[in-house]
């Protein structure tokens, strides 16, 4: 059994690219603007001494952006170009790791609104979704590498940290799933963490990672309410005038575990009275319902690839209950404030959510279908 490539994927980024323009244009006219545009285009040269005091971040966003629009002279300009990088970049990053038998995973990523308009356009998030792809690729690498190779190892180390700093410095805690991986996958490196010689059930493992994130939310906030008040209040402050029905939203409802269901739809889906208000958040729900197939579904490819690897088992099992949590607990808490930000805000999670375990699984069946041919060449069957 060989690995089937997709020889029509270049066709597709090319529809993408056309598809990324509409998508745009329509999001500009209906919205009135596409991502960040407005903010992170502001003149160049006023730039550097208006929004002087901005954080670190903030600042190499604007100075790239507005850089790029004064020498495009046009945000439309801006847009088509910016719209040919990514989808080339993408294309490189994504390209060795595409086969039939997940070519549909990609597909349906890559055209998910949230994506095709974050990372086209001027916002940070295309700062780090990119850097968060190579992230994933070297962090696949490093798990299937054999230890004793110490310079390869210590070279992907020292670019996989060295990108960990970057995504912390533009996304700050939104980042964390990247840590908690990078450390989990050098833990395995150095221990042996066991093995895990049970079926896996995808379901109960990811209701027991819900009710964790529940134990955990009420544990820290017993030892330290200040760090989910604090953020709370912040929250408010910034979506509380672009979505007034969620002001019911307060530090209360946060950490009362009756509301933590809620809190995830919330993140995910409008109300009723939103959807109607505004019913171009439409689009925003059938994303939603994607990627929700999507992470369940390629978790499960991956376990099933891995199925008679023990300790490999274990291993993904630690990521996904890692990577569950730390949304729930994040990107789920903070993405309930307002949804057209929960859309943004997941285009940093997708990496490490939906990339990662997709290019571990063609990695592990693609190592598994060579052992199997070196056997059958070592040893051939005797008829």
């Amino acid at each position: 059994m060989k690995i089937k490539k997709v020889n029509k994927f270049l066709n597709f980024f090319l529809y993408r690219y056309f598809a990324i323009l509409l998508l745009c244009l329509f999001t500009y006219l209906i919205t009135g603007k596409i991502a960040d545009m407005d903010f992170y285009t502001y003149d160049f040269s006023k730039a550097l001494n208006l929004f002087a005091d901005l954080g670190g971040r903030n600042k190499l966003a604007i100075n790239i952006f507005s850089a790029l629009n004064l020498i495009v002279l046009s945000r439309i300009g801006l847009v088509v170009i910016m719209a040919a990088i990514s989808s080339f970049i993408t294309y490189f990053l994504s390209n060795n790791h595409i086969d039939k038998n997940n070519f549909r995973y990609w597909a349906l990523l890559l055209i998910c609104p949230g994506i095709i308009i974050y990372t086209n356009a001027p916002s940070k998030e295309i700062l780090f979704f990119f850097p968060a792809m190579v992230y994933v690729i070297l962090e696949s690498n490093f798990l299937l590498s054999k230890w004793k190779n110490n310079i390869q190892n210590f070279i992907n180390l020292i670019l996989k940290f060295s990108i960990l700093y970057f995504l912390f410095f533009m996304r700050s805690l939104l980042a964390l799933p990247y840590l908690l991986v990078a450390s989990i996958s050098l833990l395995t490196k150095v221990f042996f963490i066991g093995k895990y010689t049970k079926k896996i059930s995808l379901r109960t493992i990811l209701l027991l990672t819900f009710i964790s994130s529940i134990v955990l939310v009420y544990i820290i906030n017993s030892f330290d309410s200040s760090l989910f008040s604090e953020q709370v209040v912040y929250a408010q402050g910034s979506f509380s005038a672009e979505t007034p029905s969620r002001t019911f939203i307060n530090y209360e409802f946060i950490i009362n575990p009756l509301n933590f269901l809620s809190i995830q739809y919330l993140a995910l889906f409008p109300s009723l009275e939103e959807l109607i208000d505004k019913p171009y958040q439409i689009v925003i729900v059938i994303e939603s319902v994607i990627l929700v197939y999507l992470f369940f579904n390629i978790w499960r490819n991956l376990f099933y690839t891995s199925r008679k690897d023990n300790n490999a088992k274990k291993i993904i099992l630690t990521f996904f209950t890692c990577i569950s949590i730390s949304y729930f607990i994040l990107y789920g808490i903070l993405g309930s404030f307002n949804l057209g930000s929960s859309q943004r805000f997941r285009v940093n999670f997708l990496p490490i959510a939906i990339v990662f375990p997709i290019i571990l699984e063609i990695k592990i069946r693609t190592k598994h279908i060579k052992k199997s041919e070196n056997l059958e060449k070592n040893y051939p069957k005797i008829y």
